[in-house]
């Protein structure tokens, strides 16, 4: 499967929507540009071997990367972005199932 990086791009934002994280990582507070603390971005590089979600830590714009230093390529990184937001163990259980019971 192939994936652009607007089909990344735009699962990326869906997955962290899904966490609750912002996806913009600056914004200008009188006049300065300030890190949204805990905002993600998308880092890509390909000469790298692709992409990595990175996390703003501080003010200044330092970040760590929650899931590992490991980059994917593009149809790696799409397909675990889909496992990850429509995995059976993160789809609320529906009216009436078993799942979840004791």
């Amino acid at each position: 499967m192939r994936s652009t990086k607007e089909d990344v791009r735009g699962l990326f934002d869906d997955f962290a929507r899904a966490c609750g994280r912002k996806t913009t990582p600056w914004r200008t507070v009188k006049g300065k540009l300030t890190g949204v603390i805990g905002a993600w971005h998308l880092d890509y590089a390909p000469e790298y071997g692709g992409y990595v979600i990175e996390e703003t830590v501080n003010v200044d714009g330092g970040v760590r990367r929650p899931f590992g230093e490991k980059r994917m390529a593009s149809g790696v990184f799409f397909r675990a972005m889909q496992f990850a937001l429509w995995s059976p163990l993160n789809r609320k259980p529906r009216r009436g199932s078993r799942r979840g019971k004791k």
